[in-house]
């Protein structure tokens, strides 16, 4: 199970970022709250099938697959992202920085994990987080794949603060 909240960023930290991990993932199903999409992690490459439970909890199930395989099933995806990842310490807690590319440029979304239900509803984000999307069309790259550059852009301006 993965329990998280997800929240907007108007620009990075100034920290320590750490390694940059480039994600490239391509989605082949999503609908009714379902994805199969398969990622490309660096140098790793995963199937994953990742299920809605609530606003909160989803069930994901990753395995690795080799680049042929990916390369493979990249051919019947029909959506595809591409975004930079940075993990950081927040306050003792792992946060996952996302920074978007192309169609998605200007989306910085910071995801933190729990452990818990009852822990992710009692976090209190730090201030410099900006304004919570975990349930939100911008808070779901399943969500991302079905806006054109234009209506991503006007659904940004919803968040601004």
């Amino acid at each position: 199970m993965e329990i998280e909240r997800k929240f907007i960023l108007k620009s990075l930290p100034q920290t320590e970022l750490g390694e940059k991990i480039e994600y490239k993932r391509h989605f082949i199903y999503s609908k009714d709250g379902v994805e199969m999409r398969i990622q490309q992690k660096g140098n790793m490459f995963e199937l994953e099938r990742k299920e809605k439970i609530d606003n909160l909890v989803s069930k994901k199930e990753k395995i690795e697959i080799t680049k042929e395989e990916f390369d493979t099933l990249k051919t019947i995806s029909n959506a595809s992202i591409e975004r930079d990842s940075y993990v950081i310490s927040v306050e003792g807690r792992e946060v996952s920085l996302k920074v978007y590319r192309g169609v998605y440029e200007g989306l910085i979304r910071a995801e933190v994990e729990f452990a818990t239900k009852e822990e992710a509803e009692g976090y209190v984000p730090p201030n410099w987080f900006g304004r919570e999307i975990t349930d939100t069309v911008i808070g779901k790259d399943s969500n991302l794949i079905n806006f054109s550059r234009k209506d991503f852009t006007e659904e940004m301006e919803k968040y601004k603060n």
